[in-house]
């Protein structure tokens, strides 16, 4: 999910740079397609987003961009919800892989069900930023502070999560272990100590 949040965000600032469409100005001069050279395929159509109209910007905003961050948040939520009920290291494994699927279904609907020649023209639109000024320019290593700050928020969030706001054991005050001691001693040690060779592959004896 943080993956997602971060292309949303990346998608954003791209779609905010783009320029307004000027006063006047026909709706179909916002794309223009090109004929560009390929390194294997030959030549290549573009479809260059140039600008967009203020009704334009609107319902991308209402049709995609909302709906998008509601969809991961949502997802986030649930997801974390879900994980934290495992009950085993390797639920928890195939858990966050059924979560991942969830979380790229749209991609998988997108190609599946719609037409071939939309799924192309989708792929060959590309946004026509305009360059940016030197002052506009980000330092190479603000995007390694900028990550670290995701990461640093994630890692917070996630022990502020299962420490107070998870609702799978609420008021849980961390005293599990203090009355399964023995439980968890015989469930979490290994069958087949390092060293040890009596019953342990391949030692042991068909019984």
């Amino acid at each position: 999910c943080l993956t997602e949040l971060r292309s949303i965000e990346r998608l954003v600032k791209q779609f905010n740079r783009i320029p307004a469409l000027p006063d006047g100005v026909s709706v179909s001069e916002m794309v223009n397609e090109k004929v560009t050279r390929a390194d294997n395929d030959g030549n290549e159509d573009v479809i260059e987003l140039l600008c967009l109209s203020k009704t334009t910007r609107l319902s991308i905003w209402l049709v995609i961009f909302l709906p998008k961050i509601g969809i991961v948040l949502f997802l986030t939520y649930t997801g974390m919800v879900w994980l934290t009920a495992t009950q085993s290291f390797a639920d928890l494994i195939l858990n966050a892989l059924a979560l991942e699927f969830v979380i790229s279904i749209d991609d998988v609907l997108f190609s599946s069900f719609f037409p071939k020649n939309l799924v192309d023209c989708v792929g060959k639109m590309k946004i026509a930023n305009p360059a940016l000024e030197e002052s506009e320019k980000e330092d190479s290593l603000a995007g390694y502070r900028r990550s670290v700050y995701y990461l640093s928020i994630m890692f917070t969030f996630v022990i502020i999560y299962l420490l107070f706001l998870q609702p799978v054991l609420p008021g849980y005050a961390r005293d599990f272990g203090f009355y399964c001691t023995d439980f968890l001693a015989e469930e979490l040690s290994p069958t087949c100590a390092m060293g040890s060779h009596e019953d342990c592959f391949p030692f042991g004896k068909h019984k």
